[in-house]
């Protein structure tokens, strides 16, 4: 009886022994302590969050699989918590899909997050339409028509109907040719029933555009039109759809299409314009002072910088307007002028040789680019990670063929573009390396590309053959999966 009790009460002591020296360890581990044997220490355990496109993705840590129980399905992210400090191989893979790969560091007390892994797919599935040969190709805004150019000894638009497949000619001229290497687009209407068409006269190198439709409504030749031999920069509008702005002898015109009787100066001496959100920006080439108006007589104006541009070429000046706060110019020789904020009303120059820049949706960065390398601006602080400071500018990368198609991606996290005849993505997060993916390879050496981010189409130029002549367009789903039926329209 007596050695039942001892044994009793040893066994007691020793379960409370037990809880004493475990009951810290689990309280240590429950809070995210993890002991060292290196250190012989408890240290604070950090954490990775990964979220990537493909969602059904094998996330991998130091080679070892992560369980698929760490899915958050709130957002579909993968968060691997109770890791010890140190820097790790992180790997995101799917079969039929190129690997994301990054070494990363883990904090202790932190957590690493990765909220935009994309995955490109090994290879695309081509759809090929059937457009006749073109040259170039401009979306509607309504994403359900194409305009496709063919040059030839003459000029030919038509309409592609994505839903139909079926094509209309909508404007014919035997006398014109569509001026591909100035890079100036068609123009569609903000209801896409009508198209501005750019065109230079084969005998004298006129500029002129006209006005087409898709009910075959008559031609608008608008040299005749506007009484004007020289126009440049049409565009549409945006709050009357019979309405359009043009510049004519460095004035900026508003004018019926319908009827010439409506027409009036908007204001004189401009060298540029853009319109964004129906108020149309502008550079005065007397003083180089940007200001801002609506487009009719009643509206009012108002000047956005207090200091002017000087001394810079506004041949062919492009000025690209997120909004009254963020503007970016590239000047006639490619050098890039940046307003940022509003505060300083002033612009500053980062840049030159630039061929282009594209805002973000949100206007929170810009990409820009020359011949061969691209960059972003952040326009506003960047919190998530990376963390981004606001006027900071990153180097994305350098390539030694020709860049060209510089566009965001719909997550602006990534960008894609072309170097000679492949077509790329890259992250924009430096942290660790860039992923760097090729989408395409095409037969095209210099192709013209347009990403659908609605849709995630992209869109582009290519031929069956490499004699570089012959180009149809094709396009592919980024998204595109095996086990859905694939969808272009």
């Amino acid at each position: 009886m007596e050695n039942n009790l001892l044994a009793r009460k040893i066994f007691f002591w020793f379960l409370v022994l037990l809880f004493l020296i475990t009951a810290p360890i689990i309280s240590f581990y429950a809070l995210g302590y993890r002991f060292s044997f290196e250190k012989g220490i408890f240290v604070y355990s950090g954490s990775f969050t990964i979220k990537s496109t493909p969602q059904e993705s094998e996330i991998h840590v130091n080679g070892s699989m992560v369980p698929k129980g760490v899915i958050n399905f709130l957002n579909y992210s993968y968060h691997i918590d109770g890791i010890k400090p140190g820097t790790y191989f992180l790997e995101v893979k799917k079969d039929k899909y190129q690997t994301w790969h990054k070494e990363s560091p883990i904090h202790s007390g932190l957590s690493t997050e990765f909220w935009n892994v994309f995955l490109a797919r090994e290879d695309y599935t081509k759809k090929q339409y059937e457009t006749n040969l073109i040259n170039d190709f401009f979306i509607s805004p309504k994403e359900n028509n194409i305009a496709t150019v063919h040059n030839d000894t003459g000029m030919t638009v038509r309409v592609l109907d994505l839903k139909t497949e079926d094509t209309q000619n909508v404007f014919v001229a035997t006398d014109y040719l569509f001026p591909i290497a100035e890079k100036i687009n068609i123009e569609w209407s903000p209801r896409g029933e009508l198209l501005i068409i750019p065109a230079i006269n084969n005998e004298t190198g006129e500029r002129n555009y006209f006005i087409a439709g898709l009910e075959n409504e008559e031609i608008v030749d608008l040299q005749i039109h506007t009484k004007e031999k020289e126009i440049k920069d049409v565009r549409w509008d945006p709050s009357d759809k019979n309405f359009i702005i043009y510049i004519a002898n460095d004035n900026l015109y508003r004018i019926n299409i319908r009827n010439n009787e409506e027409k009036n100066l908007i204001t004189e001496n401009v060298g540029g314009y853009d319109i964004s959100n129906n108020r149309i920006y502008y550079i005065n080439k007397t003083n180089g002072i940007i200001s801002e108006t609506g487009t009719k007589n009643t509206d009012s104006e108002t000047q956005i910088t207090s200091t002017s541009l000087e001394n810079i070429n506004f041949e062919n000046t492009k000025i690209i307007v997120y909004d009254k706060d963020r503007i970016g110019i590239i000047t006639g020789d490619k050098d890039l002028y940046v307003l940022n904020n509003g505060k300083s009303l002033f612009f500053n120059k980062i840049s030159n040789n630039v061929s282009g820049l594209h805002f973000s949706n949100d206007g929170k960065k810009m990409t820009y680019w020359t011949e061969n390398e691209i960059f972003v601006y952040f326009t506003t602080k960047w919190e998530t990670q990376p963390v981004r400071e606001e006027n900071q500018i990153i180097h994305i990368t350098r390539s030694f063929n020709k860049i060209n198609n510089v566009q965001w991606l719909r997550d602006y996290e990534h960008i894609i573009y072309s170097a000679g005849n492949t077509v790329k993505l890259i992250e924009i997060d430096h942290r660790d390396y860039r992923n760097l993916f090729d989408i395409l390879e095409l037969n095209n050496p210099q192709p013209k590309i347009v990403y659908n981010p609605s849709k995630s189409i992209l869109y582009f130029t290519d031929s069956e053959n490499e004699n570089f002549v012959d180009f149809n367009l094709g396009a592919i789903n980024l998204l595109e999966r095996d086990d859905e039926e694939l969808k272009f329209n």
